[in-house]
């Protein structure tokens, strides 16, 4: 495994998992339960379904496009385009600016 794959493993492990948890509950959240302690951690299945789709480079066209899936067939939710769009756009805000972290510090060390 190279130095930078076990960095950001270390990130995923650490930091990426849960923080794109939060993203998916606090920006996402198709069925409206944000805040409802019966269902924290709802969407975590969808983390490991990004997971290598954000590893490979994250592409808001891509993202937006599996979230619409994963809101249309896996949960039922016919409407879920426009807020999918907004919602990747974030994820890859995040996942670039956390991926610029990863470098400096790579290259600082």
């Amino acid at each position: 495994m190279s130095n930078t794959s076990s960095r950001w493993e270390e990130w995923w492990k650490s930091f990426g998992a849960r923080d794109l948890a939060f993203l998916l509950d606090f920006y996402w959240d198709p069925i409206g339960v944000y805040g409802d302690p019966d269902f924290v951690g709802e969407y975590e299945w969808y983390v490991s379904r990004l997971k290598a789709m954000l590893r490979k480079g994250c592409e808001e066209v891509a993202i937006a496009n599996a979230l619409t899936h994963f809101a249309k067939q896996s949960i039922g939710i016919p409407e879920a385009e426009a807020s999918s769009e907004a919602v990747a756009r974030a994820i890859c805000t995040w996942y670039d600016e956390a991926m610029r972290k990863i470098n400096k510090h790579s290259v600082t060390r």
